[in-house]
Formats: structure tokens, sequence, C-alpha cells
């Protein structure tokens, strides 16, 4: 799919999980803000325009990010949000490509709320609570069912 400048509103938008408790707890339905929170003076959230990536793509770049985290980082899904939802409260969307992802958009917190930590946290119950949990080896699977002419 052609990757834009501008991220549509109809767009989904993912952010990586890296953490085996936060996974856990998804699974059960429990979306965590922390997943959402970036530490004090970050106003940007990094995301993944899942809607125009394929799944093959999706999967090399989970474990593209992963490698980029550490030698034993594991991705084990996504906590993905509609580019609407993501936008409200003030948050901007901006489509920034980056070296081994094209599909690189950033979520942008409005600057007075980016040193505010209650502020960051209201944002982050946001957009956790419009999420939903999408499983690493679910989207790998449908990867290479797709590939394989499964589907």
């Amino acid at each position: 799919m052609l990757v834009t400048d501008e991220v549509a509103e109809s767009e989904e938008l993912a952010r990586g999980v890296f953490d085996s408790d936060v996974a856990k707890k998804a699974r059960k339905e429990l979306m965590l803000p922390s997943a959402f929170m970036e530490r004090e003076g970050v106003c940007t959230l990094s995301v993944l325009r899942t809607s125009i990536a394929n799944d093959a793509e999706v999967v090399r770049i989970g474990k593209w990010m992963a490698r980029k985290r550490g030698v034993n980082r594991t991705i084990y899904g996504w906590f993905v949000v509609s580019a609407s939802n993501a936008a409200l409260m003030g948050r901007q969307l901006e489509a920034i490509k980056v070296e081994g992802n094209p599909y690189h958009a950033d979520i942008v917190l409005p600057d007075e709320d980016c040193m505010d930590r209650l502020r960051r946290l209201q944002h982050a119950q946001s957009l956790a609570s419009h999420s939903e949990w999408r499983e690493f080896e679910d989207v790998k699977d449908h990867a290479n069912d797709c590939t394989l002419g499964h589907v």
C-alpha cells in the first residue's frame, strides 16, 4: 500500500509491547496506560501505521524494533488505536519515516501537557481505553497464511 505523508483518520496505529508482564495483562483485556507513557519531557509516542503495512511488514518491523532494544528482546504484540482516537485531547499525528520503518508515525502530545505528569497520564489512559490488543503470533500466522495463499 502507498505510504502517504499524512496519517488518515481511518488508519490504525500500533504501539509495540516488549514487556512480557504488559502482554500477559493485555491478554486478559487489561489495557495499560503505561504502554502509552514516555519519560518526562518526551512529547512523542512512536507507533506503526498497521493499516497501510501488510502483516509481513508489521512482523518484520516488530522483530527489528525488538532487536534495536537489545539482543534478547521480544515483541509480544501491539496496542492498536484508531488515528481518530489517537488525535483526541489535542494530540497531533505525524507520519515520519525512519530508517528501517517507512510506516512509522508519532502521536504528539500538546506542548503544554508534555512536562505535566498528570496530563501525560490522562493522555495515556485515553489512548489505552481506546486500544485493543493484537498478539504478535496471530499477526505472524496471518502473514504466513497470506504468503502461502491460504487466505
